[in-house]
């Protein structure tokens, strides 16, 4: 009512109504309390910009988060909006009282590094080495890398880099099998035919070296490591084609005629008659 009549009650009316509005716009010009924001904010800053590693991710990302708050605040807002900018300040105040350091990492890419040649390297390695290498390969992999420092945790990292080491430490380069691969090939391309037809070697006899360079070399280890070359060395010369190296003993000179003796396989290419154990 904008007219009303002249009496004191709505005197009254239209004087309290006035005190509120005067009071109303008092409070709009008032500008809200922000202490403490610029020190909020530098705690926050500190984290942000410490040294990779020094914080877990969760902690940087939400001193970031607090501080894109601020920097978005208005920083003239009226007083009638001082719960805005108190939130602002508590969660930067926050991020601070809640940071967590980091636990630490330091060797871990080293050691994953150098496991890492071993796998790429199989053939260069023997299989319990490479195996090795890849299980602890697979342990770092999986170790939550953003882990909080505590004894716990510490001891976690510690173990997994401490099994790549192992597994480089304890590395075992495999025996060079490269002769007996192209002894073995030779044996298994030999054939009992001079091209004619003909049988060069006694069917039996040869029947009986190549078994025995079967048996020889599924018993011989495939995976031996290196400190056991000899062992492939030996096995070498025992698959060779008869012709060229004996099998596995020596026998006279090649008297002209087969089977004397003990021996058991021979041929007439051959210059030494040849046994089979």
């Amino acid at each position: 009512e904008r007219e009303l009549p002249p009496t004191e009650e709505n005197q009254a009316k239209v004087d309290a109504a006035t005190g509120k509005l005067e009071n109303m716009l008092a409070g709009a010009k008032e500008k809200a309390n922000y202490d403490g924001l610029d020190e909020a904010i530098k705690d926050a800053q500190d984290i942000v910009n410490a040294p990779d590693g020094t914080y877990t991710e969760e902690t940087v990302k939400n001193a970031q988060d607090a501080l894109d708050a601020a920097e978005a605040l208005d920083k003239d807002l009226p007083k009638s909006e001082q719960e805005t900018v108190d939130k602002v300040i508590q969660d930067l105040i926050d991020s601070a009282a809640n940071a967590k350091e980091k636990a630490d990492y330091s060797g871990l890419d080293e050691a994953l590094e150098d496991a890492k040649e071993i796998v790429n390297n199989p053939d260069k390695y023997t299989e319990e080495t490479v195996k090795n290498a890849q299980d602890a390969i697979d342990a770092a992999e999986n170790l939550n890398k953003d882990l909080e420092k505590n004894d716990e945790n510490q001891a976690i990292i510690d173990g997994v880099i401490q099994d790549l080491i192992d597994s480089v430490t304890n590395a075992k380069e495999k025996a060079d099998y490269t002769d007996y691969n192209n002894a073995k090939a030779d044996a298994d391309n030999l054939v009992n035919d001079d091209g004619n037809g003909n049988p060069i070697y006694d069917e039996e006899a040869f029947q009986q070296y190549k078994d025995a360079v079967e048996k020889l070399d599924s018993e011989l280890n495939k995976d031996l490591p290196k400190e056991d070359q000899e062992i492939v060395d030996k096995a070498t010369p025992a698959i060779f084609k008869p012709k060229d190296i004996p099998i596995f003993e020596l026998i006279e000179p090649f008297c002209g005629f087969c089977f004397k003796a003990k021996a058991r396989f021979c041929s007439n290419s051959a210059s030494y008659c040849l046994i089979l154990s």
